[in-house]
C-alpha cells in the first residue's frame, strides 16, 4: 500500500511539473480525500493549459470554436429538418452508423431512407446548443449522448475540413 502511494506522489509530482507549476512537491500522508483533492486539482490544470475561447476544440481540431460551433449548428438543423442528402455530404466516408459501416452518401440516404430516424435522436440533438461541446482527440460530440461526432478530416487537396465520423443511435432497425 506504501509502495502505491509513494508511485501515486511520484506520478503527481510529474504532472504537476511538466504543467508547468511552481509548487512543491507532494509528499507525507495521504487520505481518500487528500488523494482525491490532488487528483481534481491535476485534472483541472490538465483541462484548462491553453485553453481559451477560441480554440476550445483543440483536442480535435486547429479551427476556432466559433467555426466549429458554426458548422455543428449547420449540422443541427440538417436533421431537423430532414435534409438526409445534405447531411450525407458532409460525411466523411465510410463512417459507422449504428453499428453499420456505409461506404457512401447513396447508402448513406438509403439506410435513411429505408428506415424511421428514432425519435430520442432528433430530440437529443434538437437540445444541443452547439456551445462547448464535449471534445477529445476523438472528435467533437454532438448530441448529449455523442449521437454525431465530427472530426477534422483531410480533403483531397490536403486541408483540413469538418466532417461526421460516426452516427450512434439514429435509426429504428
Amino acid at each position: 500500500m506504501k509502495r502505491k502511494m509513494v508511485c501515486l506522489a511520484v506520478v503527481c509530482t510529474l504532472v504537476l511539473t511538466s504543467c508547468g507549476t511552481n509548487e512543491t512537491p507532494v509528499s507525507g500522508d495521504f487520505t481518500q480525500e487528500s488523494v482525491t483533492t490532488l487528483n481534481q486539482d491535476t485534472t483541472d490544470s490538465i483541462s484548462n493549459v491553453g485553453e481559451t475561447p477560441d480554440n476550445f476544440y483543440a483536442a480535435a481540431t486547429g479551427l476556432p470554436a466559433s467555426q466549429v460551433e458554426e458548422y455543428a449548428s449547420v449540422i443541427k438543423k440538417m436533421v431537423l429538418e430532414e435534409e438526409w442528402a445534405a447531411l450525407a455530404g458532409e460525411v466523411s466516408y465510410p463512417v459507422t452508423m449504428d453499428g453499420l459501416i456505409v461506404e457512401e452518401a447513396k447508402g448513406f440516404t438509403e439506410l435513411i431512407t429505408d428506415n424511421q430516424v428514432r425519435e430520442e435522436f432528433v430530440a437529443a440533438i434538437e437540445a444541443e446548443t452547439c456551445q462547448k461541446m464535449f471534445c477529445s482527440w476523438q472528435g467533437i460530440s454532438l448530441g448529449e449522448q455523442g449521437q454525431i461526432w465530427m472530426a477534422a478530416v483531410q480533403d483531397e487537396q490536403g486541408e483540413f475540413e469538418l466532417k461526421i465520423t460516426g452516427i450512434n443511435g439514429m435509426l429504428v432497425q
